[in-house]
Formats: structure tokens, sequence, C-alpha cells
């Protein structure tokens, strides 16, 4: 799904929206897709990560600091993209305080 294709209904074009649905009735795929638009949109370094410390989202600017994509980046820790433990610690303890 691109990035326009997350922003339109899926049965309308750019030129018949005029209303725009409740965000409460959009499926999982299209708010993950809005998510990943807002975040490839937004020139910070974004991530998103599990209570457990695994990716859930990341910018393509953070998936090339581990020489991946960001479609690759979901799921793994820091342990597993050959990151240095005591950063990998210091990441995790990082996120403890968010």
């Amino acid at each position: 799904m691109t990035r326009q294709d997350a922003l339109l209904p899926s049965d309308q074009d750019e030129d018949e929206v005029e209303a725009r649905p409740s965000p409460s009735k959009l499926s999982d795929e299209r708010k993950l897709a809005l998510l990943q638009a807002v975040f490839d949109e937004t020139p910070e370094v974004m991530l998103l990560k599990g209570a457990y410390g695994s990716f859930l989202l990341c910018k393509r600017n953070v998936a090339r600091l581990y020489d991946a994509t960001p479609e690759a980046m979901v799921g793994k820790h820091d342990d597993d993209c050959r990151v240095p433990k005591e950063m990998a610690d210091g990441f995790r303890y990082d996120a403890k305080g968010v």
C-alpha cells in the first residue's frame, strides 16, 4: 500500500473524497499505513518499540543505521542487529523511561 493509498478510502479517488471515515472504522492495515506515512514524512528520527524492546515501526533513516529496511526491523531487538551489548542495554534503559 502506498502512502497515497493509505490516505484515501479504498473505493474513492482523490477528487471524490468529501468526508473521511471515522478513525474507529479504519482497518488495522489502514491505520498502520497512515502511521507509517506520518513516520516517512517527518524529518526527525523516529521509531516505535513494544514493551519488550522489539521494533514495531521505524523510519528508513533508522533502518539504514542497522543496514536493513523498516519492514525487516519489525519484531527485532537491538541485540539482533549487531549493536554492541552496552549500547543495546542503554537503548533499553532509555526506552523504559518513556
